[in-house]
């Protein structure tokens, strides 16, 4: 299934400049870098993926909600949608019993068999007339076994495959409901096992603000009888989404002091002297020399070596350097191991 699409030049191009965004990313030290603000992602995320398909509940409307009695569907759907989002790390993207559970977590009092795979037929229907009709509801288990199967060798790489696992998902739409959530909720599962970054990149939210696109590029492609047109729109979806991100750092600052900061913030916590210097390719190796020095004396990085052998390490925050506590006149507090 999975290896049944292929990849036009378009494709290929977004595909590429996915993986260089991911690299400056990581680079950047912005891949690893927790989410400050949990809660805000997953309001955010849910309100999108349910207005999606036509819920009336604002964002500020699901902060409230989660741990009141739910009065509406749209209000139990959001609450089991924020703890399923919350719950994340606990899915195994490769395992279909985990996929069956993330159903049930979503559809819990929300529909009768939650968790299981439908057992009538479905045609779906737009305006009044059928616009897709899915595989005989005998067909569903194997369909998904194979699905399944094939994400495991994923021959066109992992991101094609997430892709490719989306549009399949929603063609095969193996339950009575909840497919479109799910299968946004699985491809994001499937993402975060690529790169760090996805969890804190909201694919729902741009997915709802592109929701006639969305919906075309799963029309074009049932229409084709290949996924190539949906996997081309989500990779030009995640490509865009990625450089929006990278995009939202500040410049870097022109001071010594403001530079130390920013790298501090933005850069990798490990680095050499040659790391600095192409993070910052407009200054000096003089510049950057005299940097380093600063940034050490005043506790920003450790140093470990001398002169261009030199490694730093910049401390978390609940770590000081010894010098640090030296300077106030009491030897630094060794952590229990």
């Amino acid at each position: 299934m999975l290896g049944d699409v292929s990849l036009n030049d378009q494709c290929i191009k977004y595909l590429t400049d996915i993986h260089e965004l991911l690299g400056s990313l990581t680079y950047a030290g912005l891949g690893s870098a927790p989410n400050p603000n949990r809660s805000v992602y997953w309001s955010r995320t849910v309100t999108s993926t349910l207005r999606i398909e036509g819920s009336p509940l604002t964002r500020e409307h699901v902060d409230q909600i989660y741990a009141a009695p739910a009065r509406t569907e749209w209000e139990r759907a959001a609450q089991n949608a924020l703890r399923a989002y919350q719950g994340i790390k606990s899915f195994n993207p490769w395992k279909e019993r985990s996929f069956k559970s993330a159903h049930l977590a979503f559809m819990d009092g929300l529909i009768p068999r939650a968790g299981a795979y439908r057992s009538s037929a479905v045609a779906l229907q737009q305006g009044g007339r059928i616009v897709h009709v899915a595989p005989p509801a005998t067909a569903v288990p194997g369909l998904m076994r194979s699905l399944f199967a094939s994400l495991k060798s994923a021959p066109l790489g992992p991101v094609v495959a997430s892709c490719v696992f989306h549009y399949e998902l929603e063609f095969i739409h193996p339950f009575a409901d909840g497919n479109g959530r799910l299968g946004r909720f699985w491809h994001t599962v499937l993402l975060r096992q690529i790169h760090p970054i996805f969890d804190q990149l909201s694919i729902e939210e741009v997915l709802d603000r592109e929701r006639d696109a969305y919906y075309q590029a799963l029309a074009r492609a049932d229409r084709s009888g290949t996924s190539l047109p949906f996997v081309e729109f989500m990779l030009g979806i995640l490509a865009q989404t990625l450089r929006g991100f990278l995009n939202e750092r500040p410049s870097p600052p022109q001071c010594s002091e403001d530079r130390i900061q920013y790298f501090v913030e933005y850069g990798p916590p490990c680095f050499a002297r040659k790391d600095y210097l192409e993070f910052f390719p407009s200054i000096s190796e003089p510049t950057a020399s005299r940097d380093l020095k600063l940034g050490s004396d005043h506790g920003h990085w450790i140093r470990s070596g001398t002169k261009r052998t030199a490694t730093y390490v910049v401390p978390r925050p609940n770590e000081r350097p010894f010098r640090e506590a030296a300077s106030e006149g009491r030897p630094p507090r060794r952590e229990r191991r």
